[in-house]
Parts: structure tokens; C-alpha cells; sequence
């Protein structure tokens, strides 16, 4: 299953999570905070599926 073919709700939900998570990108080491915050992006993204997936 695709990120973009889970219900509505739950990509909001994502959404939200992602924004959370990364709420403290500033404070984060200037040459790694691409890497960093791609690694949460792809992190939540997975959770969700698997969330999904399992319910």
C-alpha cells in the first residue's frame, strides 16, 4: 500500500505527527538536519502503514 492511499483521516493524522516531530528542527546540528529530518519523515510514514496495515 501507497502513503497516499491511506484514508484521508489518517494522512491528516501523519501529518500532524510529522509536524510534531520536527517542531525542534532548529535546535538540530545545521549539517545534519536534512538527513535527520528526512529520516522522521520516511520513520512516520512507515509507522503509519504499518499501523494501517495491521488494524
Amino acid at each position: 500500500m501507497k502513503f497516499f492511499e491511506l484514508p484521508e483521516r489518517v494522512i491528516e493524522e501523519a501529518s500532524k505527527t510529522l509536524s510534531r516531530e520536527l517542531e525542534g528542527i532548529l535546535t538540530w546540528n545545521e549539517d545534519k538536519r536534512t538527513e535527520k529530518a528526512i529520516a522522521v519523515a520516511e520513520s512516520v510514514r512507515k509507522s503509519f502503514l504499518k499501523l494501517f496495515d495491521e488494524s
